[in-house]
């Protein structure tokens, strides 16, 4: 498949050698990737020794003006590096984070094309693979508009998988040949009984989000216009997770590790844990069916308090439909209750968060709300 395979472990490898692999720190993930004689430059990813994605494109199109990699682009070389570090959230439910993976920075380059160089970085981690484009600061080029980004998730067989459908249900399941159309992630796709994946990005700096469209039988596409474009340019990661059960892809701090901390002082910020009515709300438990009012919300209360949950949200039906201009969050049906509610959780140790949405904040003096519930 490859003219040139790279390896994303050990020292520098030059284009021409013949074959390598990308392990992850634990030997288990394995990432091998390269360039064709067309140019087109190309990853497949496995775990536990398993085929996950079969060889899929990378690369950014820029219409007019070319692709990169395209025809006669070349791999001039390859720096890699590895991570043993540890990130310390302010909060969480780990107090310390593994940083660890080992990373390749692959360069590129060629004629043809708004740039004459780009670089690939490519991560892999214990619990999935992680890659980026990048522009070198140095690069010969002008800013110019890439229209797409190349990249595709080509899987290794007819998998099932859901995908996230905003507010409503998820999408799913179904099996991967069967889905057309364009979908949003986050895509969690289950390879086997022991195999989970889930497709997402982290650091989006500029340009579009991602979602996916299907371009063949067992093929999705990166739909994802990165806008302008310019030496020193750094693209999103395209991310993989992996674990072997569902949970795992829910534990991993992949996404979070490879989003950059934040800068500043966030010493006000009390972080903490909240149940939301709206999510219990058609609960049945013990003969109790749950529902967005005061009963029910007594009940979150107490669940909470002897659970250490620091505070229950309540959603707009708290002050009438949400998007009706007659929905007073001051004199709304359910303002007394709501009152009530707050006096109730406090002794408990219980916050109670409002939602408004800018049809009650607009249409009603906001600072009236604000003092009939702060006091």
């Amino acid at each position: 498949m490859y003219a040139s395979l790279i390896a994303l472990s050990g020292g520098i490898v030059q284009a021409g050698e013949t074959s390598g692999v990308a392990s992850s720190p634990d030997g288990k993930l394995s990432v091998t990737c390269g360039i064709d004689a067309a140019g087109a430059f190309s990853y497949a990813f496995h775990a536990d020794g398993e085929a996950m994605i079969s060889p899929s494109v990378m690369g950014l199109d820029f219409g007019n003006s070319g692709k990169i990699p395209s025809a006669g682009w070349k791999v001039t070389g390859v720096k890699n590096r590895e991570s043993n570090e540890v990130w310390k959230p302010v909060w969480g439910k780990r107090a310390v984070v593994p940083d660890q993976f080992r990373e390749s920075a692959i360069d590129l380059a060629g004629e043809n094309a708004p740039f004459d160089r780009m670089r690939v970085v490519m991560r892999a981690y214990d619990d999935g693979i992680a890659f980026r484009y990048e522009i070198p600061a140095d690069a010969t080029g002008d800013a110019t508009t890439a229209t797409a980004d190349l990249t595709t998730y080509t899987f290794a067989g007819d998998f099932t998988a859901w995908f996230y459908n905003r507010e409503q249900h998820n999408l799913g399941p179904d099996k991967l040949s069967t889905i057309t159309g364009t979908r949003e992630p986050v895509m969690t796709v289950q390879a086997s009984a022991k195999a989970f994946l889930a497709v997402h990005e982290a650091d989006l700096r500029a340009g579009e989000p991602l979602r996916l469209a299907k371009s063949g039988l067992l093929q999705f596409t990166a739909i994802a216009a990165p806008g302008k474009v310019a030496a020193g340019y750094v693209g999103p990661w395209r991310v993989i997770l992996f674990g072997r059960s569902p949970g795992a892809l829910v534990d991993s701090h992949l996404i979070e590790l490879l989003n950059p901390p934040p800068v500043g002082d966030f010493s006000w910020v009390k972080p903490g844990v909240a149940l939301w009515d709206w999510r219990i709300n058609g609960a049945e438990v013990d003969g109790f069916k749950y529902t967005m009012t005061y009963p029910s919300w007594t009940r979150m209360v107490d669940f909470a308090a002897e659970n250490h949950i620091q505070h229950l949200v309540l959603d707009a039906d708290w002050y009438g439909p949400e998007f009706s201009h007659t929905s007073d969050p001051v004199k709304g049906e359910k303002a007394g209750d709501v009152q009530k509610l707050i006096a109730y959780a406090k002794p408990k140790g219980v916050g109670i968060w409002l939602y408004l949405n800018d049809v009650g904040g607009r249409n009603y003096p906001i600072d009236q709300t604000l003092k009939q519930y702060g006091e």
